[in-house]
């Protein structure tokens, strides 16, 4: 079948479809929807008003989950909230607040510029291609596949921290997530999701060490193979004073792993596909351009490597 730019079919009433799956065919699209139903049970990515959801049971009785294929979220009702979102990728949804995800540097214009997060009610949502915005609570949106093209320094931001974490190497085992996907771009756009949770851990007792291990604690290598041995970064450490599961990585993530991008533009010794994960979620973050403000920061500098390693920050809230 011929892969032209498809057509959508949108079925609205929100306790119909929320948590059902779209069926794509040949000049179809889907619209990928992650939310339980209203007044009914819960769909594929949590509890709906009236299932029960983090936050407490609703007044309609559990709902049961269920991930759709191709679409909305996996597992956990009662882990996050129900926040209700779409994504599309062929424009807003109608009687719905939406968000343009478009990145100017995607070579393939009309895919990325009609593609919107969008949910039942305006809750802020906004969107940065230039890093953090201030004075709001924001999640990395990255792709390791795809930074040539902007997918290094992009923000999902709201002025409530919705406890939104991001992998970019499928779901996030045990909470609601929501594929963001582009069926055109060939960057690995097929396994990306969107998931969120309320009960991130907020006080974390990180240190960092360019001298080896912190006697007493838990610490995780940072060896990057390709630095030069001068660089030092065969001393690194982070630690912790108690087991999180911390692991350092040089490949892409762990499938369903919650990560954090360690990405360095200004070193060219392997510092673009390495991340940070635990299995728990930690709500990490990592930034390349000072502390991210309104988050507990760690610097991770190191002063042996000339490559930019001066303003570098591991993150949480």
């Amino acid at each position: 079948m011929p892969r032209s730019r498809p057509s959508v079919r949108v079925a609205s009433a929100l306790g119909v479809v929320l948590g059902a799956t779209l069926i794509t065919a040949c000049g179809e699209t889907t619209i990928s929807i992650a939310a339980g139903g209203v007044g009914g049970g819960a769909g594929a990515g949590g509890a709906g008003t009236g299932g029960a959801g983090a936050g407490g049971a609703g007044t309609g009785g559990a709902g049961t989950g269920g991930a759709s294929t191709g679409g909305a979220g996996t597992g956990g009702a009662g882990m996050g909230p129900s926040l209700g979102m779409v994504w599309s990728n062929v424009g807003p949804v109608d009687g719905m607040a939406c968000v343009s995800l478009d990145e100017p540097m995607e070579p393939d214009r009309p895919a990325w510029s009609d593609n919107y997060l969008c949910t039942p009610e305006d809750i802020g949502l906004e969107w940065s291609t230039s890093g953090p915005i201030p004075d709001r609570f924001c999640t990395h949106l990255w792709e390791a596949s795809d930074l040539a093209h902007g997918w290094s320094d992009n923000y999902l931001c709201a002025p409530d921290d919705l406890g939104l974490a991001w992998t970019s190497n499928d779901a996030i085992k045990g909470l609601p997530c929501l594929q963001i996907s582009e069926w055109s771009d060939p960057n690995t756009w097929d396994d990306n999701y969107l998931c969120w949770n309320t009960t991130a851990r907020r006080n974390l007792d990180l240190a960092w060490s360019t001298t080896g291990p912190i006697a007493n604690q838990t610490c995780v290598a940072f060896d990057e193979a390709s630095e030069p041995a001068d660089h030092g970064w065969g001393d690194a450490r982070l630690c912790s004073s108690e087991d999180l599961g911390l692991h350092f990585t040089t490949l892409f993530p762990a499938t369903g792993e919650h990560c954090a991008f360690l990405y360095e533009p200004g070193d060219p010794h392997g510092w673009n596909d390495n991340s940070l994960c635990s299995p728990l979620n930690l709500g990490l973050d990592f930034s390349w351009t000072g502390p991210i403000e309104g988050m507990t920061c760690l610097a991770l500098a190191m002063p042996s490597d000339p490559d930019g390693w001066d303003d570098n920050y591991l993150c949480w809230r």
